[in-house]
């Protein structure tokens, strides 16, 4: 790693929690607490207090929680936290023979309660190594440092939600090409185990490794460059079929040699 990223990694990490932290507070009794709030303040016709009960509950390790719908029917509750950690630590496989190292994580957190059931569930969707930040930084923007990271992460979990591609089976890697601002953001989508409302699947997470200078861009990728920043925008968003579409024919497959962690290879 070179000294210039070394740096970087050095400052990001001052700025977010460590993801051991966030990860111990998940498995352990907190994320039961904080269902325990969730399952209490459902009973409720109105969310009045539960903003204030829930950020009580998550303490400072989540955003302030936010309520997505709240009626008869359904009770939803939405928070996210930012961590720094390692790649390799948290996927099952990179595509890259490299290590990607050290990255700053986004963790998304749903509560959803009906007339029958209270549910959390919490998935690491997006990451973006600290080669990346480094290269995020160059660019002539008037944010501060921690909101260009954060659209970054936004940016990548949008991809990874949009994705639903059948073709890609569980081990797979795939790597897209995703704007940001006039740059390019080189997304890889990684599969990763998570626990999603009490059942063990294997997710996906998506990375961001590289990014393009503007001037690093190839012409014939500018097309499809635009034609993605429409597709994100809240006016040129084109529905969740055509989005999927167009990301999966957007898609290049890495070779790698697929292995669970703590596994040798084959």
């Amino acid at each position: 790693m070179n000294t210039a990223v070394s740096g970087t990694a050095s400052a990001v990490k001052t700025m977010f929690q460590d993801h051991a932290r966030l990860d111990a507070w998940l498995k352990g009794r907190g994320i039961d607490g904080a269902l325990g709030t969730m399952n209490t303040s459902a009973v409720a016709r109105r969310p009045g207090r539960v903003v204030k009960r829930l950020s009580k509950s998550l303490g400072d390790l989540f955003s302030t929680p936010r309520v997505i719908a709240w009626d008869k029917e359904k009770k939803n509750v939405y928070a996210s936290a930012h961590s720094f950690g390692v790649v390799e630590d948290m996927v099952l496989a990179t595509g890259f023979d490299e290590p990607l190292g050290q990255a700053v994580f986004q963790t998304d957190l749903y509560f959803r309660a009906n007339k029958e059931v209270t549910e959390v569930n919490a998935s690491t969707v997006s990451g973006i190594c600290t080669s990346a930040i480094s290269d995020l930084m160059l660019l002539p923007r008037d944010d501060d440092e921690e909101a260009r990271i954060r659209v970054a992460l936004t940016l990548a979990r949008i991809v990874q939600t949009g994705l639903r591609d059948p073709s890609t089976a569980p081990q797979d890697v795939r790597k897209y090409l995703v704007p940001n601002h006039n740059a390019a953001m080189v997304v890889v989508s990684m599969p990763i185990e998570r626990i999603e409302f009490d059942k063990g699947i294997v997710g996906r997470i998506a990375v961001i490794t590289e990014l393009l200078q503007p001037e690093s861009i190839r012409e014939e990728d500018r097309h499809d460059l635009e034609e993605m920043k429409l597709a994100l925008s809240a006016e040129g968003y084109p529905g969740d079929e055509k989005f999927s579409e167009l990301l999966s024919c957007r898609a290049r497959v890495l070779d790698f040699r697929f292995a669970r962690k703590n596994e040798d290879p084959a």
